[in-house]
């Protein structure tokens, strides 16, 4: 799981900022994200989406995602519970 998705998710929750369009939702930045997975399969990723102190202009927000990671391995040499996990801050600007 690369950073890139979740850079633009992060993106998502600040673009979407504004009086013509309602702050973004900690679903929809969750579902931007799954939707730019490229090797990761969607349902097992969890992300958590926070604005200090909120989601209105000059607040951060954190995407921060985690992904449990099977490796092919598995069946020779057991690597169970690797989450792999990224997180991105960023500061509303709408």
């Amino acid at each position: 799981m690369s950073g890139r998705p979740l850079k633009s998710s992060s993106r998502t929750a600040i673009s979407v900022q504004g009086e013509a369009i309602p702050p973004a939702t900690e679903e929809q930045v969750a579902a931007f994200l799954k939707q730019g997975l490229s090797a990761a399969t969607p349902e097992r990723v969890s992300v958590d989406v926070t604005w200090e102190p909120d989601n209105r202009p000059s607040s951060q927000v954190t995407v921060d995602a985690r992904y449990a990671y099977d490796s092919i391995l598995a069946p020779i040499m057991p690597l169970e519970g690797i989450i792999l996990r990224c997180t991105q801050t960023t500061v509303v600007i709408n």
